[in-house]
């Protein structure tokens, strides 16, 4: 049998006309007892083949919510009310239960927030990797555990850990597990929410390590999701951030770190220590972010932005296109023109 490092040599995320995912006017609600609570709204991004895409904004902004969007996760009491999300020009909105179930994990696959909680306790990690090519694949179990060794030398753990009991890793074997596990089936895009939680720094470095060396030779895309700026950086081609259910800022990653338009994107790097360079002094964001059943009027961050007008109060600016494929939603950015019909809510 041919082994996977030779089967997965080629860019599998090159075969894709257009962009891999295109996610448009995306909105979600929660039902609460107080009414409807839009979490997501009216965001739109597209990921292009062997692209790294970074998503990153506050805890409760809204990005776990688009990822379990993206991989119709969502459950009761959340709901997608409007948009698509477009895999390889398929809207998966569409789709059944039954295409839903082939498309999980062959063409987008997840790695969730803790590996230790997305990982079956009583189950080997052999196990759980042969369970996803009998599932998915017409593989004997034979077969799929000589996958699953190569899976795990593939992240740098040996195969003698088929046997081994989540428990009986270390927090970052684990999550190269979970990660192993995500690329099974070698999907075009794979959705990392928040990879390195609750990892020491020395071991955040080498999954960010391995996962920037696995993206390159194996050429799929990823939605990279994370509060860390200065973390997603390190890996993304182009980055968004986003405050209470929008995208306030989209641009490449590199301008997006030497020159931020959004007020908010500029407090959030300056909230992060950066992870080369000379120590800086770090400055918290003052406040909360709003309560997202009655957001602010006008642009939702002008409550904490040390650079409000009176016009921020008032005028919900739409994310503009500037120059470099530079994006931003804030009537502060020189030039910036709001259309006449979106001014005011």
């Amino acid at each position: 049998m041919e082994t996977l490092t030779e089967q997965d040599r080629g860019n599998i995320g090159r075969a894709a006309v257009g962009p891999v995912l295109s996610v448009k006017n995306l909105q979600v609600q929660y039902t609460a007892e107080s009414g409807n609570v839009t979490a997501v709204d009216g965001v739109s991004f597209d990921i292009g083949a062997g692209e790294v895409f970074g998503l990153a904004g506050e805890s409760g902004c809204g990005k776990s919510t688009i990822a379990n969007a993206i991989m119709r996760l969502l459950q009761t009491p959340a709901k997608i009310t409007g948009g698509s999300i477009e895999l390889a020009g398929r809207n998966l909105l569409d789709l059944g239960e039954e295409e839903l179930r082939r498309t999980r994990w062959r063409d987008v696959a997840m790695v969730f927030q803790s590996a230790m909680n997305s990982l079956n306790p009583v189950m080997t990690i052999g196990d759980q990797i042969v369970d996803v090519f009998t599932t998915h694949e017409k593989m004997s179990k034979q077969a799929a555990r000589e996958r699953a060794a190569e899976l795990l030398k593939l992240v740098d753990i040996s195969p003698d850990r088929l046997k081994s009991y989540p428990h009986q890793l270390s927090g970052g074997m684990r999550q190269r597990a979970v990660i192993a596990i995500a690329l099974a089936l070698k999907p075009s895009l794979l959705i990392m929410d928040e990879p390195t939680t609750a990892l020491d720094v020395v071991v955040q470095q080498e999954i960010m390590h391995q996962i920037k060396e696995l993206q390159q030779r194996l050429g799929f895309s990823i939605l990279f999701i994370t509060h860390d700026i200065s973390l997603m950086v390190e890996l993304s081609h182009r980055m968004a951030v986003m405050y209470a259910g929008k995208l306030v800022e989209v641009a490449p990653s590199k301008t997006l770190l030497d020159n931020p338009f959004h007020p908010y994107t500029n407090a959030l790097m300056g909230a992060f220590p950066p992870l080369t360079g000379p120590r800086v002094e770090l400055i918290g964001i003052p406040d909360a972010p709003p309560n997202m059943a009655h957001p602010p009027t006008g642009c939702r961050f002008h409550p904490r932005c040390p650079l409000a007008t009176e016009a921020c109060r008032t005028i919900e600016p739409p994310l503009l296109p500037g120059a470099e494929n530079h994006e931003a939603a804030c009537l502060l950015v020189p030039g910036y023109v709001v259309p006449r019909e979106r001014s005011r809510r």
